[in-house]
């Protein structure tokens, strides 16, 4: 009796830009918890299937709890109270003059903390 293959497809197909052979990469995500027999197993063909055809297959689990905290904290700039087009223009003036003098003059602490 034949074996029957799992059935998955990775999540990206990407062919490396650093790479000067222009060798293939699968890159699957799917977070650790969501990794079950079958699923591990669909991971091991489709490793194996890409060492056949000289590509690379990577797993990602999902980013640390410390990156998805810091990310969540970040996106709060998102919201448009922390919009202000005066001070992104004075910014972006300083900052094609000096780097490290913009970033020093415009600093105002509190001014600009997501709640």
């Amino acid at each position: 009796m034949r074996r029957r293959l799992p059935r998955a497809l990775p999540s990206h197909l990407i062919c490396s830009v650093s790479a000067a052979d222009g060798t293939g990469v699968v890159v699957d995500v799917r977070p650790d918890a969501l990794i079950d027999d079958q699923a591990a197993e669909a991971f091991a063909v489709t490793a194996r299937a890409c060492n056949d055809v000289g590509w690379m297959f990577r797993r990602a689990g999902g980013p640390s709890p410390v990156l998805a905290a810091n990310v969540r904290w970040l996106a709060g700039y998102r919201h448009p109270r922390c919009l202000r087009p005066a001070v992104g223009d004075a910014l972006m003036a300083l900052l094609g003059e000096s780097r490290m003098r913009g970033s020093t003059a415009a600093h105002s602490p509190g001014a600009l903390q997501p709640t």
